[in-house]
Order: structure tokens, then C-alpha cells, then sequence
């Protein structure tokens, strides 16, 4: 009976992890994209405002370096995760808690760069779209 009860954990501790590992694939490919696109988007309110002198351009500047570096950290989180993975191969698993907890705080990062990017480009189009 023990046994039947330690194989469901391991069971149901595999698809927790396979669920762990499509949710954080899932939030790097939805965070390149948005900040793709974000960045791809503000590109296309300055040429539409080509014509008009813009408003709050450090705003826009301010976006820009969000987008890009929310872009830049997920990149960095991907090679963090790949040092985890080699270091879990070599069996070394207090190296791969170091690199699994810089891989966190560069998707932390990602994320707080991307919202201040998506804030901001608000607050320029906003000023720039309404007037």
C-alpha cells in the first residue's frame, strides 16, 4: 500500500514539474512577444506623431529602455536556466539553487522592466493622443 502511495506522488510530483516547466516557457515566449510588440508599437506612435511635436519624450525614452531591457533580462534568464540544468546533470544542486534563484529574479526583473515600459508608454500616449 506504501508503495502504491509513494508511485501516485512521484506521479503527480512529475506533472508538477512538467506543469512548472510549460508555465515558465510559456511566460519567457509571452514576454518576448508583448515586449516585441510594445516596442514594435511605440515605434509607430512616433512615426504618426512625425508630423506634430511630441510631448513627454522622456516618457517615450523611458518606455524604450523598459521594453528593451524587460527583452534583455529574459534572454539573461534563459542562459541563468540552462546553467541550473548542466548544474543538476553534474549533480550539483546547491549551484543549480543559485542559478535557478537568478533566473527567477531576471524574470522578476523582466517583468517590473515590461510594466514600467507599458506604464509609461501609457502615460506618453495619453498626453501625445488626446490633446
Amino acid at each position: 500500500m506504501a508503495a502504491k502511495v509513494q508511485q501516485i506522488d512521484d506521479d503527480e510530483r512529475k506533472l508538477l514539474i512538467d506543469a512548472k516547466r510549460d508555465a515558465a516557457r510559456s511566460f519567457d515566449q509571452t514576454m518576448i512577444t508583448l515586449s516585441g510588440g510594445a516596442l514594435g508599437l511605440s515605434l509607430t506612435f512616433v512615426q504618426q506623431l512625425a508630423t506634430k511635436p511630441a510631448e513627454w519624450r522622456a516618457f517615450l525614452s523611458v518606455a524604450w529602455i523598459g521594453f528593451g531591457f524587460a527583452l534583455v533580462t529574459i534572454l539573461i534568464s534563459f542562459i541563468l536556466f540552462q546553467y541550473a540544468i548542466d548544474a543538476r546533470i553534474r549533480c550539483e544542486e546547491r549551484t543549480a539553487q543559485r542559478w535557478d534563484k537568478w533566473a527567477r529574479r531576471a524574470n522578476w526583473t523582466s517583468l517590473i522592466a515590461f510594466t514600467l515600459g507599458v506604464v509609461t508608454l501609457l502615460f506618453f500616449s495619453v498626453k501625445n493622443f488626446l490633446r
